[in-house]
């Protein structure tokens, strides 16, 4: 292991410092909107039990060790990164590849009505979606090695546990040389028009609740390697980090400036996990 990346391992395990809060100037290049100065890249701590439980928001030692040993065996130049979710995580994901300085193929088979139940087997929409992005991109299921998911349920509902179990089990199946996994929680809901009528408004239902599932996603596979699992950004922040003006008339995709802000954590994530050297 090279000193670089036990530094960042010992970031993780014992703490990692408060990033600024302007975004890097190369983040706003390619004609993507501007970060606000007051935009940090929050650690929240959920419900207060923290990303990993136990109030920790950061992973395990054997977890960081599990990350860096699983990113050794990502090709070190064009790596084949897909994302896959609904359209929020298709939008986000696109501003991410226009801002992303790396010569890993991003693949954005992300698709709108792509909910979770058109993921959970081969055969649904989302999944035949991916292979077509896949194909077009002149990629073999088999060169797949990184994914990065985020998904909703219908009608505005936060994914489950169970529901990115069910979708690692075909990650698993459609692509077998998958060494990674990365997973989102959702943005803020609560500017959401069309809602569940049971609901008055997308939270915490739709957007809050999706913390506390992939934090148990995550602690399901903690240290494995076949893929690792870990969380991706972190996105949820409450209506003062999303206000209403980063999103749609619908309330519920990101405009331009939304977008833009997920992407540019996208790309802080992707350029500082230690498990992501192949993005480097």
């Amino acid at each position: 292991m090279n000193v670089r990346r036990l530094l960042i391992a010992g970031l993780l395990v014992f703490g990692w410092p408060q990033i600024g809060s302007e975004a890097p100037k190369w983040l706003h290049a390619r004609g993507m909107p501007p970060i606000a100065a007051a935009d940090s890249f929050p650690v929240p701590l959920i419900d207060g039990e923290g990303l990993y439980g136990r109030r920790q928001n950061t992973a395990p030692a054997a977890h960081v060790a599990a990350g860096i040993a699983s990113g050794a065996v990502v090709p070190a130049s064009g790596a084949v990164v897909v994302a896959i979710g609904m359209s929020n995580a298709q939008i986000e994901f696109e501003a991410f590849r226009r801002v992303s300085r790396t010569d890993a193929v991003l693949v954005n088979a992300a698709c709108w009505g792509c909910t979770t139940e058109r993921w959970n087997e081969s055969g649904d929409r989302g999944w035949n979606l991916a292979r077509r992005k896949v194909a077009n991109a002149g990629l073999q299921p088999s060169d797949v090695d990184v994914v990065w998911v985020k998904m909703a349920r219908q009608r505005h509902i936060a994914a489950r546990t169970e529901d990115f179990e069910a979708i690692l089990g075909t990650i698993r199946t459609e692509w077998p040389n998958v060494r990674q996994v990365f997973v989102s929680d959702r943005i803020y809901a609560g500017w959401i028009e069309r809602v569940p009528r049971a609901y008055s408004s997308g939270e915490p239902q739709g957007g809050w609740a999706a913390g506390p599932a992939v934090r148990q996603f995550v602690l399901n596979h903690l240290g494995e390697q076949d893929p690792f699992v870990d969380w991706g950004p972190y996105l949820w922040d409450d209506a003062a980090g999303w206000p209403r003006s980063l999103f749609e008339d619908d309330g519920t995709h990101v405009n331009a400036q939304g977008a833009a802000k997920v992407g540019a954590r996208l790309a802080q994530f992707f350029s500082s996990s230690p498990a992501t050297e192949w993005y480097r």
